[in-house]
């Protein structure tokens, strides 16, 4: 995530647009967000980072905003894979990425797409008027 984006997110008034006791909801699980984000950048993160980003999840999903499929697989690999200590070291969070992943299933879609469309022209052609 951006700096400026951090900084907007961290320094954002929510009560500006939301009801105060939302707005306390979600600032602590932002809060609570950030100081993960923070401990993922840190090597010196300790066994404590998983049982954080658990209750962080468990925030998330009793937030009353959010329910389980809206767990992205970043979210997965935050809080389950937190720490693969060769995986994590060697290669950095990266190892985690579901780029490719998000990469194989937009491409598998529009070719999806591509093959309803000529089914629709093929249909077209051979109706009769």
């Amino acid at each position: 995530m951006g700096q400026d984006k951090l900084t907007v997110l961290q320094h954002f008034d929510l009560s500006k647009l939301l009801p105060h006791s939302r707005a306390v909801q979600i600032r602590s699980l932002w809060n609570n967000f950030y100081l993960l984000h923070n401990a993922v950048k840190d090597p010196k993160t300790d066994v404590m980072f998983s049982n954080d980003a658990c209750a962080w999840l468990h925030q998330f999903l009793d937030s009353g905003f959010y329910q389980t499929s809206d767990i992205t697989p970043y979210m997965h690999v935050l809080v389950y894979h937190p720490r693969n200590d060769d995986i994590h070291h060697h290669f950095g969070l990266a190892a985690f990425s579901c780029s490719a992943v998000k990469k194989k299933t937009i491409s598998k879609f529009l070719i999806s797409l591509e093959k309803q469309q000529k089914m629709v022209v093929v249909k077209k052609e051979n109706q009769q008027f």
